[in-house]
């Protein structure tokens, strides 16, 4: 471990995009303020909170010498995040949510791990909580150490378990952050980026520890019903485009996500507000995208939910419901 008393440390930015979170924003901010790694800025980016979020950052920043506090409109949460990194005067850059927290040694380790590999992003486990619970891990290996160089990690990221597309559960060499900036005025916009951003570095390093804490909440992207899950649709085609140029030989693995995530996409927005007739262009796509083979690959949920796309919505609204 590299020794912490050392003032020759570089500098971590901590980017924590804050929009409505006024009840979970202190957790949050102590967990970075209590690290055992010496040198961090902790950048809060309030996004037009409607709520008392920006008065807790600026109490916050009134309190804690490491805090510095931007306000925009609200423009979302990949918008923050760009305006953070914008901001950022650290050699490295991490980003946290703002509903969740950290372990006091996670950029310590983080860095420490980097450093001994000559790694340009560091990687760590993530638990879920659920109403200040466990609830799981993303990982189970939760002791496992890898050492992995670029093309390992693209093709380990298509399982969304050792490498996630979550970019806060990541150190990140700054200039890689920084060269490419989130999309933004979408949601799922880590999908997208996270191959791109992986694609920057030579050598990723995962620590399995679970040092990243993330709150799992009812009303989050992934459950609410509405339309916005379709730029999930178009950030995995965006997604399966770059991997079929860069990596050909990953090509079958990410066409098969990206059918799963159609079919997926079609079954949770059921019941969405769809004035526009957009879900059934996707269920049109589906049937015409999915070839033999690719169904062949897909699990026996995956396969159903095609067959009964293939018989219309309202029947594939109904059975789907019942999967």
């Amino acid at each position: 471990m590299i020794e912490m008393c050392n003032n020759k440390l570089p500098l971590i930015s901590v980017i924590v995009p804050v929009y409505n979170c006024s009840d979970t924003l202190h957790r949050c901010v102590e967990s970075l303020n209590n690290q055992s790694y010496p040198n961090i800025e902790i950048i809060l980016v309030d996004d037009g909170s409607k709520d008392s979020s920006l008065s807790v950052c600026q109490e916050l920043a009134s309190q804690i010498k490491s805090v510095r506090v931007f306000h925009q409109e609200n423009k979302g949460q990949a918008s923050a995040r760009n305006y953070g990194v914008r901001e950022a005067a650290g050699d490295f850059v991490a980003f946290v949510d703002a509903d969740d927290w950290v372990d006091e040694n996670i950029y310590e380790i983080l860095y420490s791990n980097l450093k001994k590999e000559s790694a340009q992003i560091s990687c760590c486990g993530i638990e879920r909580i659920l109403n200040d619970t466990h609830y799981s891990y993303f990982n189970d290996a939760v002791e496992s150490y890898r050492v992995m160089p670029l093309k390992v990690a693209v093709a380990e990221l298509l399982d969304n378990k050792i490498i996630t597309n979550s970019p806060c559960d990541k150190l990140f060499k700054a200039s890689i952050v920084k060269s490419q900036p989130m999309k933004e005025g979408v949601i799922f916009e880590d999908f997208e980026i996270m191959p791109k951003w992986l694609s920057a570095a030579n050598t990723i390093v995962y620590d399995g520890r679970p040092m990243y804490k993330y709150k799992m909440n009812e009303g989050s992207t992934m459950t609410n019903v509405t339309l916005k899950r379709l730029d999930e649709v178009k950030a995995g085609l965006s997604r399966m485009e770059f991997y079929s140029e860069n990596y050909p030989e990953l090509k079958k693995k990410v066409r098969k996500g990206y059918m799963r995530t159609c079919l997926n996409v079609l079954s949770c927005t059921r019941g969405a507000d769809d004035p526009n007739k957009e879900r059934e262009a996707l269920r049109k796509r589906i049937i015409t995208e999915i070839r033999f083979s690719d169904l062949m690959a897909l699990d026996i949920k995956s396969q159903s939910k095609y067959v009964l796309s293939m018989m219309g919505l309202p029947l594939f609204d109904f059975f789907a419901n019942k999967m």
